[in-house]
């Protein structure tokens, strides 16, 4: 999942209404589907997982 503000997390949770979201920047978050700018991406971890001031991820 990636947010327009908090970048890229991990899907922790799934309700009728809302997605929580762990991501690295800012901890867990819950988010109302639909409302939330968020969309889902598909990773290659091959390739490596960036935050977007182009440091790493851990």
């Amino acid at each position: 999942m990636e947010h327009a503000k908090f970048g890229v997390g991990n899907v922790t949770d799934i309700t009728e209404s809302t997605v929580t979201v762990s991501f690295p920047s800012v901890g867990i978050k819950k988010l109302a589907k639909g409302i939330a700018p968020i969309k889902k991406i598909q990773l290659n971890l091959q390739q490596g997982i960036y935050n977007r001031d182009g440091s790493t991820c851990k």
